[in-house]
């Protein structure tokens, strides 16, 4: 198996990284499965000849649908990250169930002093950030809108050996889950959160749109977190640059500055292929 790059020591036991891209592709290897994937942010031309040797390639069709190309069948796949293990799976939208760009915030979450710190992770999907956090010692709501997401999250705490930490796995709308507990009175320590640009609710008939859904959800999570001693919050919507997310966030009570910038995944040539952008911050 290829070793990770060199140039990423914050991530020493990681078994992901990107090869190579170019011409609307990305060429990644997770666990040692070499995978071709679309990115339209993959401008240029590729720089290495190993996409012949895929195992898998990932063509989209309709409604951001697609289909995989497989040359050869998986088992068991996971792959390593901070915390634990994370089990890897195609779906039809061309995801694995993990966002790469996002190892090295799960990373930063496991050297936190977190214990006592209760944390409220939305859009939680697979439950890197969530697991990361408990790892540190962190009470955690989880809360994702698809319930066969959070039961992989469930899943991935199991074979990560953090089963037992005390974390609330929901299955609920962002909003309506955070409007609820704004009623009830409870409050959180921190915000973890990586919104999508669009997305169906549990139900399947609530729709979630960022740009008119966002400011209202950040109104309710100034109710339930008075001193944000937490927040991770990344993004991948055009136009959510670092300057416009810390204007998002810029009501919360905070005695920390903030690091802000951009996500990207680093090939092994060391080329930079954009993945989103984020602001964080920790308060002890």
């Amino acid at each position: 198996m290829r070793s990770a790059p060199p140039d990423l020591p914050e991530l020493p036991n990681s078994v992901y990284q990107l090869v190579d891209y170019g011409n609307g592709r990305k060429l990644e290897e997770f666990s040692g499965v070499l995978v071709d994937r679309p990115s339209p942010v993959a401008v240029g031309a590729p720089v290495t000849k190993l996409w012949h040797r895929a195992d898998g390639r990932f063509d989209l069709q309709e409604n951001h649908r697609g289909v995989w190309a497989w040359e050869r069948k998986l088992g068991a796949w996971q792959l390593a990250t901070p915390f634990g293990q994370m089990e890897l799976f195609p779906t039809d939208f061309g995801h694995l169930g993990v966002f790469a760009e996002q190892l090295t915030h799960w990373k930063w979450l496991t050297t936190l002093p977190l214990a006592g710190v209760r944390l409220l992770n939305l859009f939680a999907y697979t439950g890197g950030a969530s697991l990361a956090a408990a790892k540190a010692g962190a009470t955690v709501t989880h809360v994702d809108s698809a319930k066969n997401m959070v039961r992989r999250a469930s899943h991935n705490a199991h074979i990560s050996q953090l089963a037992d930490r005390p974390i609330r796995w929901i299955v609920e709308d962002a909003l309506k889950f955070v409007t609820r507990e704004s009623r009830r009175g409870n409050q959180y320590d921190g915000i973890i959160l990586d919104p999508p640009t669009y997305g169906h609710g549990v139900s399947g008939k609530s729709i979630w749109k960022i740009d008119e859904q966002l400011p209202e959800l950040f109104q309710r999570l100034r109710e339930i977190v008075p001193l944000c001693r937490l927040m991770l919050y990344t993004c991948h919507s055009r136009g959510f640059t670092p300057a416009f997310m810390k204007q998002n966030i810029a009501g919360f009570r905070v005695r920390e500055k903030s690091q802000s910038g951009p996500m990207f995944l680093q090939a092994t040539d060391g080329r930079k292929l954009a993945s989103g952008n984020f602001v964080r911050w920790f308060q002890s």
